[in-house]
């Protein structure tokens, strides 16, 4: 990662998004903080920042989800994630970038 990412990370987790997530193997959003691995049906996902990493050469997207039961993170992804990446019916997508 870099420096500026890293800063954007240390900034949301200040505003309480602590939770880590991941894409599961079925294309589901998943908590990486919980055993067994809880997955989330309905959230609310947003593009926060779009970012070069160093360690890979490449871009990654920043993306702040908010789930139904209130969990508040962060996924990092090499795509920007929408309803045709995710298999969720119940998500809400936001393409904003803040």
């Amino acid at each position: 990662m870099n420096h500026e990412i890293t800063k954007r990370i240390i900034s949301l987790h200040n505003q309480g998004y602590i939770v880590d997530f991941q894409i599961g193997r079925n294309r589901n959003i998943i908590c990486n903080d919980e055993e067994p691995y809880p997955i989330f049906r309905d959230f609310t996902i947003r593009i926060i920042d779009l970012c070069f990493d160093q360690l890979s050469g490449g871009y990654k997207y920043l993306h702040a989800i908010e789930t139904e039961c209130g969990k508040k993170g962060l996924l990092l992804a090499d795509e920007p994630l929408s309803p045709l990446v995710l298999e969720s019916r119940n998500a809400d997508f936001a393409f904003l970038m803040q």
